[in-house]
């Protein structure tokens, strides 16, 4: 194992050795790689006001938990990309998060294809929460493909209330007559009974059988809050919590980000309520967009919950990729077995 521990400190120095050092703008073919992009980051938000992903209190929260934003543009075509990488002594990985339609063909995956091969990145993820529909192209070895759609409360110059159908109007109608109630906060001391029953929803999920892998960390709920990002949405009677939700906030769109239920809150409808609540309220501050959040296909039950509020089904999907170079795989196989030979 002393072997193998010196072999391991070698693979890792050779990768710190060859890692680049970042600068504020870097320019590779037609692309513009910039780490210091406020005032362009106002502009492009104004571009897609819907997409809370792409605001500066986002980016704020995003750098709170380690990750360093980039703005990838490419130069001709006027394309662009929001991303975040993370940087460690071993592995380097980027996160995209496309906003605008891009095909497959587009110049853009280009330049961030060769950007990440200058940058020693291990795994490119592509995101797409509150996006357009777009293409990629392979950028490396295809790891994980998901498919997921969104469920999108349209808000401007709509009915919200009659477009719900009847089995859930008759769940919000159950939940007033309850006596549930509409609390929203900033507070991070709102996440604890938050937390509890996002944990206890996972749990009824999983014991069904269902994938509950992916979810928001209580860092970033945090950070969301922190940054001004995010706001707690709950459904209460009296100081019992019935439903939760975090939020994320555009400047005419919200975003569901995590949710959770406690079973009194499932028998009155609290769920229902909250949802249906929020989307009037927002419409009536004048959002025009209220974003239900995703589903899997094989998430029969949340599909059909989400859609039965009018919702409009965006399918859209998520990649991972592997990029890897080969010391960097030395190195995690160098990894793998002395754990194997250490326990």
């Amino acid at each position: 194992s002393a072997l193998l521990g010196r072999l391991l400190c070698k693979v890792i120095d050779l990768v710190a050795t060859n890692a680049p050092t970042m600068t504020t703008i870097e320019l590779m073919g037609g692309l513009e790689a910039s780490k210091d992009f406020a005032g362009t980051l106002e502009e492009l938000s104004r571009s897609v006001p819907e997409n809370p992903f792409v605001t500066p209190k986002y980016v704020q929260a995003a750098a709170a938990l380690g990750l360093q934003p980039w703005l990838f543009r490419h130069r001709e075509s006027g394309e662009w990309v929001l991303a975040f990488s993370r940087h460690g002594r071993l592995t380097n990985t980027l996160e995209l998060h496309c906003c605008m339609a891009l095909t497959s063909s587009s110049p853009l995956w280009g330049g961030v294809s060769e950007w990440a091969r200058a940058h020693r990145i291990a795994r490119i993820s592509v995101g797409s929460a509150g996006a357009d529909r777009f293409e990629v192209p392979s950028l490396g070895r295809l790891t994980l493909h998901r498919e997921r759609s969104e469920y999108r409360i349209l808000l401007a110059d709509r009915d919200v209330w009659g477009a719900i159908s009847r089995s859930h109007r008759d769940r919000v109608k159950k939940a007033r007559k309850a006596g549930v109630q509409l609390l929203r906060s900033r507070e991070t001391t709102k996440l604890e009974s938050h937390l509890g029953l996002m944990n206890a929803s996972m749990a009824r999920r999983a014991d069904r059988g269902e994938d509950v892998t992916t979810h928001e960390s209580t860092d970033e709920l945090e950070a969301y809050l922190r940054s001004g990002a995010g706001e707690i949405v709950q459904a209460v009677i009296g100081e019992d919590v019935l439903s939760s939700m975090v939020i994320l906030h555009a400047a005419r769109g919200v975003y569901s980000v995590s949710s959770g239920n406690s079973p009194r809150g499932m028998e009155c409808g609290a769920s229902h309520f909250l949802t249906c609540e929020l989307a009037l309220a927002l419409q009536a501050e004048g959002y025009t967009l209220f974003n239900r959040a995703g589903a899997r296909p094989e998430e029969i039950g949340l599909r059909e919950f989400k859609s039965k509020f009018g919702a409009e089904q965006i399918d859209l999907g998520y990649s991972v990729f592997d990029t890897a170079s080969t010391a960097t795989r030395l190195a995690y196989g160098a990894v793998s077995l002395l754990r194997r030979v250490t326990g």
